[in-house]
Order: C-alpha cells, then sequence, then structure tokens
C-alpha cells in the first residue's frame, strides 16, 4: 500500500509535465483552426501589425482577437503564416492582391492575375499579323500575392499596355522568322 502512495505523485506529475497551455483564436467572431501557443499569437499579432504599417506606411489598428485559454495533453497546431496571414488581412486598408512583375520589376496589383494573363494572351491574339503563326513576349511576366494598400489596383487594360512596353511581343511566321 505504501508504494502505491509512492507511486501517485509520480503519475501526477508526469501528467503535469505533459500538459499544453494553448489557446483558441476567434478573429472578428471566426474561429481559426487549430490550437496556438500563447507566445505564438502574440507574435503573430505583432508580425502583422509591424508589416501592416510598413505597407500603410503609417499607424495600423491592429484586428479584434480572442482567445480561449485550453490546457491539455494536446500539443498546439495551428499554422503560425495562416493565423499571421489571417491577421494581416483582417487590418483595415491591407489587401491580399496578385502582384504583377515584368523582367522582376512591379508594374502593379490587380485581383485576379490569372484574369489578367487571360487578357493580355487575347491581346497578342489580336494584335497577330496573317503571317505569323505565334507571338509571345519577349520579357518574363510573374504573377505573385503580395500584400497592398486597398484601392491601389492598377487596370487591367494599363497593365497590359505597360507589360508590352517593357517585354514587346514578338511575332514569328510558320519559318521561324520574326514578322
Amino acid at each position: 500500500m505504501r508504494k502505491a502512495y509512492l507511486l501517485l505523485p509520480a503519475i501526477l506529475a508526469l501528467a503535469a509535465a505533459n500538459l499544453n497551455l494553448s489557446c483558441r483564436v476567434e478573429l472578428a467572431g471566426e474561429p481559426l483552426e487549430g490550437l496556438y501557443a500563447p507566445g505564438v499569437v502574440t507574435a503573430c499579432e505583432q508580425t502583422a501589425l509591424t508589416a501592416a504599417e510598413e505597407i500603410l506606411s503609417g499607424p495600423a489598428t491592429p484586428p479584434a482577437i480572442r482567445r480561449r485559454y485550453v490546457l491539455g495533453f494536446r500539443k498546439p497546431d495551428g499554422d503560425e503564416r495562416l493565423l499571421t496571414d489571417r491577421l494581416l488581412r483582417s487590418i483595415t486598408g491591407i489587401r491580399l492582391r496578385d502582384g504583377v512583375f515584368v523582367n522582376g520589376s512591379k508594374l502593379g496589383t490587380v485581383p485576379d492575375g490569372t484574369r489578367l494573363m487571360m487578357l493580355l494572351r487575347s491581346a497578342i491574339s489580336a494584335g497577330m499579323p496573317a503571317s505569323a503563326v505565334s507571338g509571345s513576349l519577349s520579357g518574363r511576366v510573374q504573377i505573385r500575392k503580395l500584400y497592398t494598400r486597398a484601392n491601389t489596383d492598377s487596370s487591367d487594360e494599363e497593365l497590359i499596355l505597360r507589360i508590352t512596353e517593357l517585354a514587346p511581343v514578338v511575332y514569328v511566321d510558320g519559318q521561324g522568322k520574326v514578322v
């Protein structure tokens, strides 16, 4: 019986050593997936706020975030990048957009880079001479997701014009000669 009394504190100490303090996060009333370590939530908040202030070139208002603390055996498993992304996008004045780059230089942003590329292909086809069989840009166009200030998107037409100025279209005929 005496051994049982000695075993009980050891079991309790083992259980306590494996308990994890975590929190569930709600952003604007919407619960996010996973459990987060409290320090991770604070770090993600600070990262998002710092990035927003850089993008906005001034002070940013942090989003309303609610934490519900949980003590359990399950380790925190929340995705820090997802949390930071959601926090940053919930800050007033910040939007996630498709950045348009030609040969590494940023030209602007649009809500839908895929749509812009379809319009660009249509413009290249529409301008193709009768003797040409194909046309392509002479430079490299990239679409990358980036955070930017709200209401700073460029028009599709403006970007198509700027893309074709920086990377003129090259049309080729059936023999591979530039037309």
